[in-house]
């Protein structure tokens, strides 16, 4: 048969007649004896006309040569011929489909596994969120004269708690929040101390992951010990891990300007920020505030500017959550917001630059009758390296036997099992007959007399019922594989959700952790004798952050307004989300494998639960009229 000839396919009734007597697992197939290769390919995409076929070795004849019960003409050699190039086609096509379907299950694989890290990388934001993905980098915005590119100032209020907001202590930001996107607070991370959750803002990254720990860590694999209050340490471009987003940027073509951010003059070369002023905590507020117009009245403005102002940190440090200088501290930081939104409006900026303020953590007081002595809680610090302190304290030891016995004297103490000599270390157990209030300070009335002196007509100052006092010494003892998971230290954070029993594995810096943590719980400060004694037995600081970050106390602030933030009340996040919505705000790429993503999901009812600020068992002086504790009160009231 020729290649024009014409074949005349039976009917269906005619192919019953004419079948081959063929098993369950027989079937027709294409066949066709022109060239080899358009063969294979035909046979592949099955494209030429069918004849009659068996598998497994049986034979291929065409109509004409079957007898009438459907049986090959016995000798005929045309019918061996024919079967004879038709195995060898098969066999060549078969090959050819088996390679092309292997192929194809490879592209299909390749597909599942990126789509799968694309996922673990970019957990889709909750439903009903904001700013999921980025904005249109190319779209320009315009004042009414001039046209701009996508533009956020970021500002950080270091130490700023959402309690501290009254339309008193910060008359700017009080109306601020009212108009703007904002949260009920934002979730640091732990340590909820001021350099790892700085640079977690601007990472995505939890700490074990970008490497700043602590804001004083040891890092034992490259003989680096890292002190926030020490330059020749935070300068060094090796301590400060993952991708800071003046780097992201940068890869994207969007610059950056950068005043006073932890880490952001470090000698980071080509990666870092296009230009930076140097961290120094005494500038003045009126110097950052003339630096942020002069970019906004640039011909180019840097597309992302960023700020840290440490004065309100610096107070509650210094004088406690309730103290006159916290106060001033508060009115400074507002009527430099002030400014900056002044030349915002003069410029007719409002709708084209996006203006977030955040703040890095909370702030807890801090008391001489809430002491932990190191030297009491382990028996033997001789062969002990203090590794960080305030709150939290990392004790590394010269052997692993060194420190087993520190950590089972540890448990041991927080047991209750200490000698007499310890009850100083817990003066509020003593008796109940000293109705002292909780203050640091020798001169506690005459301080207690100057705050409502000065404040108390418009700032008052809230003096707690006593309550019960705590029986147990307050802290918890962990060894540097034993950290509890809600504090992120392990990296399978999605498995854990799952299965909390999984095993821990983990991150990046691990090698930064110290080998034994000693934990104070919320308003507790771990110090020596001797640091104390040299200190004329006065416990300083007065406030401190550094504790467990879901505590109230340690919660953050967060407010924005511009294009990308839509006005509105939305639910809290972690910090490790700002990071991508940053980017977003920008229209730039978040770098994949961050902690965190951005999406902005309003409040409902049951979003608000917790408990109200300061969520102490401990009496404490408070700030009063803050203007989020009328937020909570109006969104649970809501939700009833």
């Amino acid at each position: 048969m020729g290649k024009g000839d014409i074949i005349l396919l039976p009917t269906n009734r005619e192919r019953v007649n004419i079948l081959p007597k063929m098993s369950k697992y027989q079937k027709l197939a294409p066949y066709n004896d022109s060239d080899e290769d358009e063969d294979s390919v035909a046979l592949i995409l099955g494209q030429k006309p069918p004849r009659l076929a068996r598998f497994g070795g049986s034979e291929y004849v065409e109509l004409e040569n079957l007898n009438p019960e459907g049986e090959a003409l016995e000798g005929n050699d045309k019918v061996k011929d024919v079967q004879a190039k038709f195995n060898k086609n098969i066999n060549k096509g078969s090959k050819k489909l088996i390679i092309f379907i292997m192929m194809g299950l490879f592209v299909v694989v390749g597909i599942c596994v990126h789509t799968s890290i694309y996922r673990h990388n970019h957990r889709p934001p909750p439903r009903g969120s904001v700013l999921a993905v980025p904005l249109d980098r190319n779209v320009l915005l315009s004042n009414g004269t001039h046209q701009f590119k996508r533009t956020t100032l970021l500002i950080s209020l270091s130490g700023m708690h959402p309690h501290y907001l009254s339309d008193m202590r910060t008359p700017f930001l009080n109306k601020f929040v009212q108009k703007s996107c904002v949260v009920p607070y934002m979730m640091p991370s732990f340590p909820s101390e001021t350099f790892p959750n700085h640079w977690t803002l601007i990472t995505g990254l939890y700490p074990i992951n970008h490497g700043i720990v602590s804001d004083t860590f040891y890092d034992e694999e490259a003989d680096i010990y890292f002190n926030a209050s020490d330059p020749n340490t935070y300068t060094n471009r090796e301590v400060w891990g993952g991708e800071p987003i003046w780097t992201t940027l940068k890869k994207q073509n969007i610059s950056t300007a950068v005043n006073m951010w932890p880490g952001a003059d470090a000698n980071w070369g080509e990666d870092g920020p296009d230009e930076v002023t140097g961290f120094d905590k005494d500038q003045p507020l009126e110097e950052k505030t003339a630096q942020i117009i002069e970019w906004l009245d640039r011909e180019e403005p840097p597309q992302l500017m960023m700020a840290y102002l440490p004065n309100v940190d610096t107070a509650g440090r210094n004088t406690g959550i309730a103290s006159t200088d916290l106060i001033a501290a508060c009115l400074q930081v507002d009527g430099m917001l002030q400014n900056v939104m002044n030349a915002l409006v003069k410029r007719n900026l409002t709708e084209v630059v996006n203006l977030v303020i955040v703040s890095d953590h909370g702030m807890a007081p801090t008391s001489e009758d809430r002491l932990l002595f190191l030297d009491d809680i382990i028996e033997n610090l001789d062969n002990t390296t203090f590794v960080s302190d305030g709150p939290l304290v990392g004790l590394n030891f010269d052997t692993k036997d060194d420190m087993l016995d520190a950590y089972r004297s540890a448990q041991d103490f927080a047991a209750g099992n200490r000698d007499d000599k310890n009850d100083k270390n817990n003066k509020n157990q003593d008796s109940d007959d000293e109705d002292s209030d909780d203050d640091s300070h020798d001169d506690d009335d005459d301080l207690e007399d100057d705050i409502e002196d000065r404040s108390v007509a418009m700032h008052p100052v809230n003096k707690k019922k006593k309550q019960p006092k705590p029986k147990d010494i307050g802290f918890s003892v962990h060894k540097s594989n034993g950290l509890p998971r809600q504090w992120h230290f392990t990296t399978n954070v999605l498995t854990e959700r799952i299965n909390p029993d999984s095993v821990p594995v983990y991150g990046r810096y691990r090698n930064r952790l110290s080998q034994l943590y000693i934990v104070p719980e919320i308003g507790w400060t771990v110090t020596t004798h001797a640091a104390y004694d040299n200190a004329s037995q006065r416990h300083l600081p007065n406030g401190l952050p550094g504790y467990d970050n879901h505590a109230t106390l340690m919660r953050a602030f967060f407010a924005a307004t511009g294009p990308a933030f839509p006005k509105g009340r939305y639910r809290p996040f972690e910090n490790t989300d700002l990071y991508s919505g940053l980017c977003r705000s920008l229209g730039a790429i978040p770098v994949n494998g961050t902690d965190g993503d951005f999406g902005l999901v309003p409040l409902h009812r049951g979003d608000i639960t917790d408990e109200e600020y300061p969520g102490l068992p401990f009496d404490t002086h408070t700030l009063l009229y803050s203007s989020f504790d009328d937020f909570y009160k109006e969104v649970k009231d809501s939700q009833k």
